[in-house]
């Protein structure tokens, strides 16, 4: 469509792929400031952290994330969820925790610098956005090893290997999404 609108040969039109810089994200780790934040939030052996990092807006669907994290948790009570990130939702989406009873079980980290130390502390990923371009986020999740339970946004196919790395859906079905991570804790691989 480029190619088109540009009326030039689609031959000279280059890709460049979005890169993530592990080694800088490593080094913007702040253990110290991560341990005394998640000691806080109760989670034990045992628990499976389902987690997210985005921002706090519509287009996000945070009230999907949370439905499908319901969903889960309904089915496998080890369930603890970590959202990382902020925004002008951010009021909205602490109050939807508190109406559903999620407080113990939700918890908001806030917009941090050190996403790293929270990734690696994900069992899954789960990313529910309406539309995107390329979400650096799902390269960054998947680099750190962690699956990927997305909706079918932008160029999240492009990234996740569906089936192999994670899962994208074209759906928003709260109970569909909510399958998928249960798949992947149950699963050996």
């Amino acid at each position: 469509s480029y190619s088109e609108w540009l009326e030039i040969p689609e031959e000279k039109i280059s890709v460049i792929h979005n890169g993530v810089d592990f080694g800088a994200m490593e080094r913007n780790t702040d253990i110290d400031k991560f341990q005394k934040k998640f000691s806080s939030f109760g989670i034990k052996e045992g628990h499976k952290v389902i987690g997210g990092v985005f921002r706090f807006e519509s287009g996000k669907r945070i009230g999907l994330w949370l439905d499908s994290f319901e969903e889960a948790l309904a089915k496998d009570g080890r369930l603890k969820g970590i959202i990382v990130g902020g925004g002008r939702l951010e009021n909205s989406v602490r109050k939807s925790i508190e109406e559903r009873g999620l407080q113990r079980r939700v918890h908001l980290v806030g917009a941090v610098e050190d996403v790293a130390s929270w990734l690696k502390c994900m069992d899954i990923f789960l990313f529910c956005s309406s539309s995107e371009g390329l979400p650096n986020v799902l390269i960054e999740a998947q680099g750190f090893g962690i699956p990927v339970v997305t909706t079918d946004a932008g160029g999240s196919r492009e990234v996740v290997e569906d089936g192999k790395t994670g899962f994208v859906l074209g759906t928003d079905h709260p109970e569909k999404i909510a399958e998928k991570v249960l798949i992947i804790l149950g699963g050996e691989e």
